[in-house]
């Protein structure tokens, strides 16, 4: 591991360069995978694992009659009901006018008409045992008596006390959290504050759990952070060298000391994690991402009858614990249904006006072009591109 880094840099590293290793092992573009020793051996399982099923999903390919571009240009004028114009406009690439939703179980990518991956869909993609080892960190830290899982006192339709599970019923506390190793303050930016870490983490708020939290979520969050250095190479570098100028205390930032400490265990290239514990998440856009960055949205738990909804991609995705997403979640209305049992999801998101502090300005990376992303791993590029993602 690279020895200047913070630990949890280190370890979002060496996970990401395994993962692009073993990619590049199947590709034949590189040599066999040596060990590493710096990796415990059941993350170079689970690793695996997940690079098995980004490979099958580049072999499930679902082309979309419309570009992103295409999206965004629709989002662009300021109105109160974009939603329903997008959905309207945009039905997904199913047959039939009438914009049919179909139930996907595949691994797969959907790819728009100008070539770029704008969704990947990984299910399976995470063990059992890292699903049973999430939802006892989550049910630990649900116990601390000032817990950061609750569910909060506000007016957004994120803390509406209808759509999470009956408490009563739950072994974990409904309720939502965010950590973040950097971000501003709502309703604060570059103009007019410095960012700083989130409230969640704050080592004076004793009894809320987060740096415990944290510490649990530290392999996951590095596995995370290598499945978008697979599916994003570009944008996992970008994010990692703003988050690597953070770590060496070269940007005005609240309580650095602090900051410091806490990339220790900070493995993801992700400025931020959203827990959400038992909730029924409703369709929604991320307005506070950028426009084409990627959110990757992970579940975990134990629980049937899961579904997550993408209605521009006409999609209904099969949610079972162990799924991974990947998609600009402030473009895609996406939304996630009730189940039959214990649920968490963590949301890993990126917040552009953290790298826009960091940087000076922050170039949003666009989203990769399926040709340029299967030349980075030197996969074979197919002849046709078609909506037939079972043959």
């Amino acid at each position: 591991m690279t020895s200047s880094l913070p630990k949890g840099l280190q370890i979002c590293r060496a996970y990401s360069n395994y993962a692009r290793a073993l990619i590049a092992e199947h590709t034949g573009k590189g040599p066999t995978v040596k060990s590493r020793p710096e990796i415990p051996l059941n993350m170079r399982g689970e690793i695996a694992t997940a690079v098995r099923q980004v490979l099958e999903a580049w072999d499930h390919k679902v082309l979309l009659n419309y570009s992103f571009d295409d999206i965004l240009d629709t989002l662009e004028p300021a109105r109160s009901n974009k939603d329903e114009i997008l959905r309207e406009k945009f039905k997904g690439p199913w047959a039939g006018a009438s914009g049919q939703t179909r139930l996907i179980d595949t691994p797969c990518i959907f790819i728009d008409k100008l070539g770029r991956i704008v969704a990947t869909y990984l299910p399976g993609c995470f063990s059992r045992r890292r699903s049973k080892q999430i939802l006892e960190a989550v049910k630990q830290t649900s116990e601390y008596p000032s817990s950061i899982i609750r569910i909060q006192k506000s007016e957004s339709w994120r803390d509406e006390r209808s759509s999470y599970a009956n408490p009563s019923k739950c072994l974990i506390s409904p309720g939502l959290a965010n950590l973040s190793i950097c971000w501003f303050q709502q309703g604060h930016g570059p103009l007019n504050s410095i960012p700083q870490v989130s409230a969640s983490l704050c080592p004076t708020r004793v009894n809320q759990g987060g740096e415990d939290l944290l510490m649990q979520l530290t392999e996951i969050n590095g596995l995370i952070g290598a499945m978008l250095a697979i599916i994003h190479p570009d944008l996992f570098d970008y994010q990692l060298q703003i988050l690597e100028r953070l770590s060496t205390g070269g940007v005005e930032v609240g309580n650095l000391q602090q900051m410091q400490e806490l990339f220790e265990c900070w493995s993801t290239p992700f400025n931020g994690v959203a827990i959400i514990a038992n909730r029924e998440t409703a369709l929604h856009r991320d307005l506070k991402g950028g426009r084409g960055l990627l959110d990757i949205i992970a579940t975990f738990g134990e629980y049937g009858n899961g579904h997550f909804e993408v209605p521009l991609l006409g999609s209904r995705f099969i949610y079972s614990p162990g799924t991974c997403i990947a998609l600009p979640g402030y473009a895609f209305e996406h939304g996630a249904s009730k189940t039959d049992g214990e649920r968490v999801c963590l949301a890993s998101f990126i917040r552009p006006n953290v790298g826009e502090a960091v940087l000076g300005e922050y170039s949003e990376i666009p989203l990769p072009e399926m040709g340029d992303l299967f030349r980075y791993h030197g996969m074979e590029l197919p002849e046709v591109v078609d909506g037939n993602i079972w043959h």
